[in-house]
């Protein structure tokens, strides 16, 4: 028997089989499903025939039929991979035809006028365009799409880093907004520590796009050791911040060095032996990626996302405004931004991961600064910057307290899903090891009295990292 002639035998068997419940009242998924195990060895593999005639029919997308409905959309997706693949290699094949006859024309001597030459540039120009040809999506949703979506989402498993307490959902861009030196790259590197430490560890993408990978890496390794020593306890803690250049000290036990200079060493050989070998198992695993994007176009950077993360993966981009110009945009920083935005939002949407940029804050009026015993943000923050409060899912401030650099706060601007904090909260910030965390002390509001979060809400240190 055919597969014709199989699923011909199963639309009959199972439209009698679906009537029958109907007029017994049972259950017609199941109907549906007995139909489809009578007839098909591995009902799996007609898994869009049985969910197409449920949803004809007006059947819940529940339990199996729900697993079959995620089989068909993940060979939807593998078809349109292989669609893509295939045009792509064809347009390569095309190129390099083309490119190989004009300089085998060249090569007898001919000179091409003016209209040949832009008739071959044309015909390139087409077949390299149809290299970078972004992958289609579906623009539209079924109910049963949206019923499986919302059965296979648990929001206890979105990334919600202690750093800031509120969830970051997959599939969605969220936003760091600080002013110059407020700690945007500290922030993202701590949210990268606490991914990779976590006792279930997300995949970290970082995008880098002023500093170095080996800088980056050096400041996130530091944090590891100062994290480290938090979860040993006060000794440990007091150990390390008898060190005077943490950084020195690193450098020179990862050349095989002694570290000079005072006591309280113990414990920065130790936590940077550690760091260096969590380092080293992430990058190997891939589990860590560090993306130099210096000097990259905004195409190769958002095509290197869809192309090189995937569902879950924590993506941190450093930061928005160093992207570059979205082509044919050059006049309003208020537009390239925006441009930018939204590339990084389709990104997110079809990779169903979690970007997290830093933004640049416009600079704090004096009239403002004069008011507040720290810096104070607003939507205008975000506004001037290309309206990166409306995309975004979360918007988060970071800013000085007291005007001091050394004490620092951060503030909840946004939530889309969920309730905003009502007050900002200080930060654990130990500038010299890089290191970043909530202290879980609420900054009041004048003449009201200080606030703290509830214990059973404040982050709990554990093995060197925050659990909620």
């Amino acid at each position: 028997m055919t597969d014709h002639d199989q699923i011909t035998q199963f639309y009959t068997i199972a439209a009698k089989a679906i009537e029958a419940a109907e007029k017994s009242g049972a259950d017609r998924g199941a109907a549906l499903l007995d139909a489809a195990a009578s007839v098909f060895d591995r009902p799996e593999e007609y898994a869009p025939f049985i969910v197409s005639l449920a949803t004809s029919r007006g059947i819940e997308i529940t339990g199996k039929l729900a697993e079959l409905h995620g089989i068909t959309a993940k060979a939807k997706r593998q078809a349109q991979r292989e669609k893509e693949t295939a045009a792509a290699k064809e347009a390569a094949a095309l190129l390099a035809a083309g490119t190989a006859e004009y300089a085998k024309f060249l090569e007898q001597g001919h000179a091409p006028d003016e209209k040949e030459m832009t008739e071959a540039a044309a015909a390139m120009g087409k077949a390299a365009a149809s290299l970078a040809t972004p992958k289609e999506q579906s623009r539209f949703i079924s109910f049963a799409e949206y019923l499986a979506d919302c059965k296979n989402y648990d929001p206890d498993k979105d990334f919600t880093p202690a750093l800031f307490g509120v969830p970051f959902p997959d599939g969605t861009v969220s936003y760091i907004g600080a002013r110059t030196s407020r700690g945007k790259t500290a922030a993202m590197l701590n949210l990268a520590r606490e991914a990779i430490t976590a006792e279930k560890p997300r995949r970290v993408f970082f995008i880098t796009l002023e500093m170095s990978p080996k800088q980056l890496l050096t400041r996130l390794a530091l944090s590891l050791v100062y994290g480290r020593a938090v979860g040993l306890g006060a000794l440990a803690i007091k150990d390390l911040e008898q060190r005077e250049k943490p950084m020195r000290d690193y450098y020179r036990i990862v050349r095989g060095m002694d570290i000079e200079g005072g006591s309280g060493g113990y414990h920065m050989a130790t936590g940077t032996i550690d760091a260096i070998k969590k380092i080293e198992t992430e990058l190997e695993s891939k589990n860590l990626v560090m993306y130099d994007a210096r000097g990259a176009g905004l195409e190769t950077i958002i095509s290197t996302i869809k192309g090189k993360t995937e569902k879950g993966t924590v993506i941190l981009l450093d930061y928005i405004q160093r992207m570059p110009s979205p082509e044919g945009v050059y006049d309003s920083t208020y537009m390239r931004v925006k441009g930018i935005s939204d590339r990084v939002l389709n990104a997110a949407a079809a990779t169903d991961a979690v970007i997290i940029a830093g933004a640049q804050f416009n600079r704090q009026n004096k009239e403002t600064k004069s008011k507040s015993k720290r810096d104070t943000f607003d939507d205008t923050s975000f506004r001037e910057s290309g309206d990166l409060e409306q995309d975004a899912h979360c918007a988060i401030g970071l800013g000085w307290w007291d005007n001091n650099k050394d004490t620092r706060f951060f503030e909840v601007l946004k939530v889309r899903d969920g309730e905003i904090p009502k007050h900002p909260f200080k930060l654990t910030w130990r500038g010299a090891f890089q290191y970043m965390a909530n202290s879980g002390e609420a900054i009041p509001e004048k003449n009201e009295p200080a606030a703290e979060v509830p214990e059973k809400k404040r982050p709990v240190v554990r093995g060197g990292h925050y659990n909620k």
